[in-house]
């Protein structure tokens, strides 16, 4: 591809399908950048699987970014300048090796599995998806049950010190002030166990956003809203939401907070595919699904269109804003990015974790 900006204009009410649900008539303009794996400085282990993503904008033009790659462990900061043609580009930074770079989390090199991050004020905060391995070696897999917040200094570095809240204190937390999903601890991927792909930080609250589980009877998918620092001294103050995204087989795969009250969510597949078990793996996980509520939770892997929506978690509302088009309705989107809010315009940054295109993609919103 070209790394000029490339620009795919579409209106959604002529082409997005959940024609049910509030729907905004909205314009999703792709602008192309010529960030590429390149960025990486020839560590390419960090630029695959990426997982997460956030902006801090520097001045009218520049934003300071980090991405996070989950398989690998790795937090990469970038610089992202909106160029005078309109395109974009990016500046590398430092590389932060998971063992190296975060004080509250050295030791052991587990794959944490961070799969969401999200930035408020001087704070970056990341978690793991708290899931099982849904490959090799299928069962528990307690280092994936973590929860970071990294203080950031004035030059938007990581300080020295780091807060971690791991197994025992998250998995008590999911088991008793999570209602209904609290059953889905255990629960293999491939039958709708737990898996956390979004997270959002506003307003003193945390929300978490559920890839998996998700009900097919229903088509709701699930955000776990809960105070931030609640969550760090004990005081539990939890509240779960049901959120109807249109169609079965969707959970949450990223979220952004805005600074109207509202969050973004990008819908994606949240179903888990058996493909890629061996049969002795097969066997084992069929032998772990059999929770209460089967076979509602039963996940189905399919093909969904990344789409984007706006909810307001004071009232439940749920908008469409419509797929994400061209080139990248067929790659996973894993994170999302706010650059400019202004009334009825968003200007977002995507990232996938695909490498055969370039990671990651401006898409500007007009509903």
């Amino acid at each position: 591809m070209n790394k000029a900006a490339i620009i795919i204009s579409i209106f959604v009410a002529s082409l997005f399908s959940f024609t049910a649900l509030p729907t905004l008539a909205a314009t999703l303009r792709l602008v192309e950048t010529s960030c590429t794996d390149e960025m990486f400085k020839g560590k390419s282990r960090y630029s695959e699987n990426l997982s997460g993503i956030s902006c801090k904008k520097t001045d009218g033009n520049s934003w300071d970014c980090y991405v996070i790659a989950d398989e690998r462990v790795g937090l990469q900061r970038f610089a992202l300048n909106r160029l005078s043609d309109g395109s974009y580009s990016c500046r590398p930074g430092k590389i932060i090796a998971r063992n190296k770079g975060f004080s509250c989390l050295k030791g052991k090199k587990a794959e944490r599995d961070f799969e969401a991050m999200a930035r408020d004020g001087d704070y970056l905060y990341i978690s793991g998806s708290w899931g099982n391995r849904r490959k090799s070696n299928v069962g528990a897999a307690p280092e994936r049950w973590v929860f970071v917040r990294q203080p950031l200094r004035a030059s938007g570095k990581p300080s020295s010190q780091c807060t971690s809240l791991k197994r025992r204190i998250l998995r008590d937390f999911v088991k008793y002030h999570a209602g209904v999903i609290a059953q889905f601890i255990d629960t293999p991927l491939q039958c709708g166990g737990l898996n956390i792909e979004g997270l959002a930080v506003m307003a003193g609250k945390a929300y978490f956003g559920l890839r998996s589980p998700f009900d097919v009877k229903t088509g709701k998918s699930y955000v776990l809203e809960t105070s931030l620092e609640g969550l760090f001294d004990g005081t539990y103050s939890t509240r779960l939401h049901s959120l109807d995204l249109g169609t079965n087989g969707v959970g949450v795969r990223a979220m952004q907070s805005l600074g109207n009250g509202q969050i973004l969510i990008v819908s994606g597949d949240g179903g888990v595919g058996w493909n890629k078990l061996s049969p002795a793996s097969r066997t084992r996980v069929e032998a772990r699904c059999a929770v209460p509520t089967a076979p509602l939770y039963q996940n189905r892997a399919k093909h969904n269109q990344p789409a984007l929506w706006l909810w307001s978690p004071d009232n439940g509302g749920v908008k469409s804003l419509g797929v994400v088009p061209g080139n990248y309705d067929r790659v996973k989107l894993e994170g999302i990015a706010l650059l400019n809010e202004k009334p009825n315009r968003l200007t977002l940054l995507a990232v996938y974790d695909d490498v055969e295109y370039h990671p990651f993609v401006v898409i500007e919103v007009k509903y």
